[in-house]
């Protein structure tokens, strides 16, 4: 019996040790864990920033190109109506100057 007493009790004593090298290895890793968790943090908190500000870029890029548009097709609308209105001067100008030419040589 004390044989096999001591025989468990170093099987237990070799176990305790694993275990305590064991906590030991995490004992030291922990810090380590926790430095990387807050610079992770850090990280994350960039990359949503900057995330963020290239949404925030990316919908000011978009409505200034809705504005320059804008501008293209209110500019394109004035130029019509002058042309049109152009028009309507020389054809009014074309007729008068007709009825004019038709008097006097006709």
């Amino acid at each position: 019996v004390d044989e096999k007493f001591e025989e468990l009790k170093t099987m237990m004593c070799e176990e305790f040790e694993n275990l305590t090298d064991e906590v030991k290895k995490h004992n030291g890793v922990k810090p380590m864990i926790e430095n990387l968790e807050s610079r992770f943090e850090y990280h994350v908190t960039d990359w949503n920033a900057f995330q963020s500000g290239l949404q925030t870029q990316q919908a000011i890029d978009e409505d200034k190109e809705q504005e320059h548009q804008r501008g293209i097709d209110e500019g394109d609308r004035l130029f019509n109506k002058r042309i049109k209105l152009a028009a309507l001067y020389l054809t009014g100008a074309g007729i008068i100057i007709g009825a004019l030419v038709r008097i006097l040589f006709f």
